[in-house]
């Protein structure tokens, strides 16, 4: 027994908002992984999960807590409520999961197709941080949110940023269909020192990577065509 199987499909609002209740015949499951500081708790985006029930998709919005980063305990915890809902739907193991979220939640849903036990076939980024390192320095309230989750990990500052940081761990990233979208006007987190970066590293790796690099926008708020384009790619990969 771990911790996180105290979890159940009773008590799962407690730990995430989902679409279970409107969701008929799942044929798949979408993860959206929320903002550093974002409200944690409560269905925050019924659109998005709307859009998942009119593809027959469930919906998962972990609570991760503002300071999250995609720790170990978040990991845990994300794939203990897949587990729930897939058995109480009846689905199978290797049932597909898209991987999604925007800034911090974009870096989570980059990290976790990397540690989650879960079938993960496609991963959705609206502005991610790709670099800690990088990111960290950028304002002074910043350090002490990575601290807060990471600082118990095994390892030095450096090795920990780079364990922790897509940018670094581009080679080990699965082989599966990414979507990247980021603002050329986002001065909360850099375009040039994180998408651009990763984008290209993956590429030069051969891995599939679409980047939708959209003019005149700033942090994670998407013009509508682009909002398209973003789900369109999400639907289209179960």
């Amino acid at each position: 027994m771990s911790f996180q199987d105290h979890i159940t499909f009773e008590n799962i609002h407690f730990y995430a908002a989902t679409n279970a209740a409107t969701c008929k015949k799942p044929k798949g499951l979408v993860l959206q992984f929320h903002g550093i500081s974002d409200s944690c708790f409560g269905l925050q985006d019924p659109d998005f999960a709307k859009r998942c029930d009119e593809h027959n998709m469930l919906y998962l919005y972990p609570y991760g807590g503002p300071w999250n980063w995609m720790n170990k305990a978040l990991v845990l915890t994300t794939d203990r409520c897949i587990d729930v809902l897939f058995e109480k739907f009846g689905l199978e193991e290797n049932t597909p999961v898209v991987s999604t979220g925007h800034s911090m939640g974009g870096y989570g849903a980059l990290m976790f197709t990397l540690n989650s036990c879960h079938n993960i076939v496609a991963c959705a980024a609206n502005c991610p941080v790709c670099d800690l390192e990088a990111f960290s320095s950028s304002s002074d309230h910043l350090p002490r949110t990575i601290i807060h989750s990471l600082g118990a990990y095994d390892g030095s500052y450096d090795e920990i940023m780079k364990e922790c940081s897509p940018i670094y761990r581009t080679v080990d990233m699965p082989k599966i269909p990414y979507y990247i979208v980021h603002g050329c006007d986002d001065s909360d987190v850099s375009k040039n020192l994180h998408s651009d970066k990763f984008v290209f590293k993956m590429r030069e790796l051969g891995k599939n990577v679409k980047y939708d690099e959209v003019e005149n926008m700033g942090h994670v708020a998407m013009p509508p065509e682009s909002i398209e384009r973003y789900f369109d790619f999400i639907f289209s990969q179960v």
